[in-house]
């Protein structure tokens, strides 16, 4: 039996042992007519007008399969290679955003509330429609997220996810390829197409399955909270909570270092180049437990662009000098946090830890969603010091902040019975 699906080829398209009739030109069909036929091998989109043509036909669609490949190695914003976008009934359609000028057809879907845009893993994706619009996509589905809430565990991959829900293994060995060089090859056609290409059905089965669960809103609070535009904005002000081994700097040093890393963030955004090609963490902790900056010292500084060292040399002097001459009231500050907890926290926390396993294991949903066991120390002391929690919101007060009262409260016990771990209300 053939389904009708949209693909600008003449040939059947064989998906996971179902054959795929194709619309062509003479299709009733409007939109495919923009569209050159071209072989599997191509990308299907490089025209404004078929991408116009596309960007109709997806506003009809109840859901949509979006991907990206992108460059981002040398450049401090990724830079959009392919796009491929799928929905139901259609095969995988790849668009060449060399060839596109407009976004605005594009946009005006990702901003519809009833379409829903399903993503795997889409941190990155979304960053750069956020880039393009300055707010993200609304009605997102992540299937990474909704997957850790279905017993697949924290952040499966794609390919692990096809294999273990749908029994296909995908290609691998194409994802870190040169994508802005035309024409792709046939390999990377084929590894972009696999990544739309079951993203609809992995999405209607978890969606199905979260449902049957009473977990589709936990599932939409997890991906609404972790989408946030303060995700894609963050303050420069904390950059410097990014530089590798700050823990060595505090008070004057570390106001230095938080000016030299809002300088090099600012000037890298400023010049489209990453962070590391400004000036490497190592050479900001260096700079930062100086004393004085000049032109004479900077020269000095090994790892500093000599172009960029001539352009820059004043804006750098100015920030050490502004960290270091900043008042000790506006020195940035650590979390009130202790690095450290007493034994009994620490003891307490695992045995907290060992109820979220039990609650994972029981659940189906990965542990390290539930809480963080790193900073588990953290809400156990806040929780003893009667202090709100993560755990004591949303979905995670639902499926185990109870429990968490209960054993903090001492009001539930653990034991072992025949060798399981159990816990009971005392």
């Amino acid at each position: 039996m053939c389904a009708s699906v949209w693909l600008p080829t003449g040939t059947l398209f064989p998906i996971r042992n179902r054959s795929f009739r194709v619309f062509t030109k003479n299709s009733s069909t409007s939109w495919i007519s923009y569209v050159k036929l071209k072989k599997n091998n191509m990308i299907d989109i490089t025209s404004q007008k078929g991408f116009d043509a596309l960007c109709r036909e997806c506003e009809k669609q109840p859901y949509l399969a979006i991907d990206t490949e992108f460059i981002r190695e040398r450049s401090f914003f990724p830079q959009l290679a392919l796009l491929q976008i799928a929905w139901p009934g259609s095969a995988p359609m790849l668009i060449d955003p060399l060839k596109i000028d407009n976004w605005k057809p594009l946009h005006k879907i990702l901003l519809n509330p009833n379409v829903t845009k399903i993503f795997h893993a889409g941190r990155q994706d979304i960053e750069i429609f956020f880039l393009q619009m300055g707010t993200i996509p609304t009605n997102l589905f992540d299937t990474q997220i909704a997957a850790s809430f279905m017993g697949y565990g924290e952040q499966i991959g794609y390919g692990g996810l096809v294999q273990r829900m749908l029994g296909v293994e995908l290609q691998k060995g194409d994802s870190y390829t040169n994508w802005l060089k035309r024409p792709l090859t046939e390999s990377q056609i084929a590894y972009a197409r696999n990544d739309v290409l079951y993203l609809i059905e992995i999405y209607e089965k978890l969606v199905n399955r979260a449902k049957a669960l009473g977990r589709r809103q936990w599932i939409q609070e997890e991906i609404d909270h972790t989408f946030d535009n303060e995700l894609f904005t963050p303050n420069p002000k904390n950059m410097w909570q990014r530089v590798k081994k700050n823990q060595s700097l505090k008070g004057r040093k570390l106001a230095v270092l938080q000016e030299l890393a809002i300088w090099r963030y600012e000037t890298a955004k400023a010049i489209n180049k990453p962070l590391r090609f400004v000036l490497r963490d190592e050479v900001l902790i260096s700079i930062a437990h100086r004393k004085q900056l000049d032109t004479v010292s900077l020269s000095q500084i090994r790892g500093f662009q000599p172009k960029l060292r001539k352009q820059q040399a004043a804006n750098l002097i100015h920030a050490f000098e502004k960290g270091y001459f900043k008042p000790e009231e506006d020195w940035p500050k650590r979390s009130e946090r202790p690095s450290g907890y007493s034994s009994e926290i620490e003891l307490i926390a695992e045995l907290v830890w060992i109820l979220v396993k039990e609650v994972s294991a029981k659940e189906g949903v990965a542990a390290t969603l539930l809480l963080s066991k790193k900073q588990l120390p953290g809400y156990v002391s806040d929780f003893l010091r009667g202090q709100q929690t993560e755990f004591l919101t949303g979905w995670r007060k639902e499926l185990i902040g109870s429990k968490l009262e209960a054993l903090l409260n001492g009001k539930m016990s653990l034991f072992i019975d025949n060798g399981h771990v159990v816990f009971r209300s005392s």
